[in-house]
């Protein structure tokens, strides 16, 4: 790349083939499925999220509730414009040769790619991926196809952005790491319950996957002790549009209630209740989803997605309307 040269994405890129592909693997997981989405992203350039710091460019990564993290890349214009954490998040092109190098670099300490993470999200693991490098090169290795996965449903939880490394002028470059830098939290909660909780709540918020840059400490649940839970002084921005544009889109969610939640020591999380008909065995991936989702919204406050059935949630709910609501 020569001096001052644009290395950002400003075409429109469009993989109608792939997306549709990812699409037919959610509602379908058969080996034909997984087959054919391996075939289009192979083919496929897609776009990587970065961001810029002091001429640097670092990738963007997810993480699971075992701390496992998966780089971040997306299959077309489109959904990187839903997907990316803000405005002016940059975007560059990279094939999936390049970012299954990135992924199997032991400098980056990662443990596989994600594509359109939260929507239709196709998660390849780093196993699934030195198949695939394998075969690219001529090695025996395998079927790759098997191990191609669906996000959550295959333990991937992913769970909000940060840094991989910085990179040069390529996807592949430097190998430095750093995690991404959270931003200030929302104002004290104005006009909160308080609801008692231990380390321990239940499976709705454990679920619920928490914000890299936050602790490395596990903050998939309430904070601990005494919490005040009500309406903040401010929302960031994006938030409630990104918040209601997940519900009306889920027919499934009936109401949404967006709160924040912060005990004596100031350790906070930003609180999604949530009213759903879908099936009690599927509100676990549902929720993980929406919390995967909001994560680049939350300036760095790990979220917390609660059932309304959930005693603490009706509690915390009370005297206050709902962001969303289908009634």
């Amino acid at each position: 790349m020569t001096s001052g040269e644009d290395p950002f994405v400003r075409e429109n890129i469009v993989n109608d083939e792939l997306l549709s592909a990812m699409k037919k693997m959610r509602r379908e997981k058969t080996p034909d499925s997984m087959t054919d989405v391996l075939l289009k992203v192979a083919a496929a350039r897609l776009l990587v999220p970065v961001d810029v710091k002091d001429g640097r460019y670092s990738l963007n990564s997810v993480a699971d509730s075992k701390g496992r993290r998966f780089v971040i890349a997306f299959s077309d214009t489109a959904s990187f414009e839903i997907g990316k954490k803000d405005d002016d998040q940059q975007a560059v092109l990279s094939s999936f040769e390049d970012l299954i190098s990135v992924s199997l670099d032991p400098a980056f300490g990662l443990s596989g790619l994600i594509i359109n993470p939260g929507a239709e999200e196709v998660m390849f693991g780093s196993e699934l991926l030195k198949m695939i490098d394998d075969q690219m090169k001529g090695g025996a290795g395998g079927t790759a196809a098997g191990g191609v996965g669906g996000g959550a449903e295959d333990g991937a939880g992913a769970n909000g952005a940060g840094a991989v490394g910085t990179v040069g002028s390529g996807v592949a470059g430097g190998v430095q790491t750093g995690g991404a830098n959270g931003g200030e939290a929302a104002a004290a909660v104005s006009d909160g319950a308080e609801v008692g909780t231990t380390q321990d709540s239940n499976s709705s918020s454990k679920s619920a996957v928490n914000a890299l840059n936050a602790s490395a400490e596990s903050k998939n649940h309430l904070p601990a002790g005494r919490v005040s839970i009500g309406l903040p002084n401010r929302y960031p921005e994006g938030l409630l549009e990104k918040f209601k544009a997940f519900c009306e889109d889920d027919e499934r969610i009936l109401r949404g209630w967006a709160l924040f939640a912060v005990n004596d020591e100031g350790d906070a999380r930003w609180l999604f209740i949530v009213e759903s008909r879908a099936e009690a065995g599927e509100r676990d991936y549902q929720f993980e989803t929406l919390a995967r989702f909001m994560t680049p919204y939350l300036e760095g406050i790990a979220p917390v997605v609660l059932d309304l059935a959930d005693e603490r949630s009706v509690l915390a709910a009370h005297g206050n309307e709902p962001v969303f609501s289908r009634m």
